[in-house]
């Protein structure tokens, strides 16, 4: 017996050529796994794996962590969130330990609600990433601050 492989587009088959049949059958499959290396799917194409990841990420957010009652993070992609409560009882945000700041004072920005830091945290989550959408608040990641 001899056997060859002949592409079938969506599958191989395995032909046995002297029976001129086929003998067997590779079926594409492509296992997807998110960044957390937990399986998610298992798919017939690159295209279909992209598509399954991103529709996942989509309906499986990354979520913020109670650390603290006063700590609060977020491990992402673009960076580790963190919203902090200070002693005057107002929350801070920062990504990778650069804070976010009030672009005209240079300081901190404060807020008054742990809601209100998460918002606007994870609305300025890609700055400075290619998928970034501008927030025109007048805040941004620093890596410098006055305190």
């Amino acid at each position: 017996m001899r056997y060859a492989p002949k592409n079938c587009h969506d599958h191989w088959e395995i032909r046995d050529e002297d029976a001129d049949c086929v003998a067997g059958i590779i079926m594409r499959k492509f296992a997807v796994y998110n960044d957390n290396n937990a399986q998610i799917a298992v798919v017939s194409s690159i295209d279909e794996a992209v598509e399954t990841l991103a529709r996942h990420d989509n309906k499986h957010p990354r979520r913020w962590m109670r650390v603290t009652p006063t700590l609060y993070t977020k491990q992402t992609r673009y960076g580790y969130l963190r919203l902090e409560l200070d002693q005057a009882g107002l929350w801070s945000a920062s990504r990778n330990d650069c804070p976010l700041c009030d672009e005209d004072s240079h300081e901190r920005a404060r807020f008054t609600s742990l809601v209100e830091a998460k918002r606007v945290a994870d609305a300025h989550l890609r700055e400075g990433y290619a998928s970034h959408v501008i927030v025109d608040d007048y805040r941004s990641w620093s890596a410098s601050t006055v305190e």
